[in-house]
């Protein structure tokens, strides 16, 4: 009887070193859970916009990396059993800290923190490498499209950027001296800054994000007054962007 509990006992510890310790040195790798799922890149700044729930200016204060619980669809048997299995889905992510220094859209307030979450980064000797993760550095000024939402249990996760390369651009240093003081400042004092040009944070968008299109989305979200200029109307193919949410909602 004791050789059998023994023999037990080996197989046990024989499972779980074959299926955590090799948790501590693996790669993972991938092109990361954004809205959309890297596939459905926004059309305009329309779609950009729709698919966002929060448009913010800010400096990136600083950065981290642990693990999150990569959410699976609610699953179909009971709850208690699904909160058991969530520690197999956890994955590294590097986390931003932004100082909002304006808000075009959303409910952040000026002054406030947020967290901006993207798959990837090094914890230990664990590596999970992200093909489109947008590296951030402490000191960039940048206006961020993001998506924050509550997870399928009710918990408060951190933002992430909404499509991969075109969430983020630069309040760059040319631009500094008309910005300084906040961008809705700057076209309240010059509305002819409305065609000023954001430079994109990655070099592998093609967006172009005027200051003029920042009123216009900050008016109609009720944040600000009516611009003077007149708003550039898109298309936004609502359908497509709809169901790009809808799968993105339990990462």
């Amino acid at each position: 009887m004791k050789k059998l509990l023994a023999i037990l006992a080996l197989i046990a510890v024989g499972f779980i070193i074959a299926l955590y310790v090799p948790r501590l040195f693996v790669v993972q790798s991938g092109r990361g859970h954004f809205v959309g799922g890297g596939a459905d890149e926004a059309g305009n700044v329309d779609e950009l916009t729709f698919i966002a729930t929060d448009i913010v200016r800010g400096v990136i204060l600083d950065e981290r990396v642990e693990q999150l619980i990569t959410l699976l669809p609610p699953p179909s048997g009971p709850d208690e059993m699904y909160l058991s299995m969530r520690a197999d889905f956890y994955q590294i992510h590097t986390i931003h800290r932004i100082m909002v220094s304006e808000v075009f859209m959303g409910d952040a307030q000026v002054g406030n923190v947020m967290e901006i979450a993207q798959p990837g980064g090094r914890l230990g000797s664990a590596i999970s490498t992200n093909s489109e993760m947008l590296h951030f550095a402490a000191g960039d000024d940048l206006v961020l499209f993001v998506r924050t939402f509550y997870n399928s249990h009710g918990v408060n996760r951190p933002a992430i950027p909404i499509t991969p390369f075109q969430s983020a651009y630069r309040v760059v240093s040319s631009n500094r001296v008309e910005l300084a003081d906040g961008i809705v400042a700057a076209y309240d004092e010059d509305p002819g800054l409305a065609n000023m040009v954001l430079e994109n944070f990655s070099s592998d968008n093609n967006m172009v994000l005027t200051v003029g299109e920042l009123m216009w989305i900050r008016f109609e979200s009720g944040l600000g007054s009516r611009p003077q200029h007149e708003r550039r109307q898109e298309i936004v193919d609502m359908t497509r962007l709809n169901e790009s949410i809808n799968r993105a909602e339990y990462y």
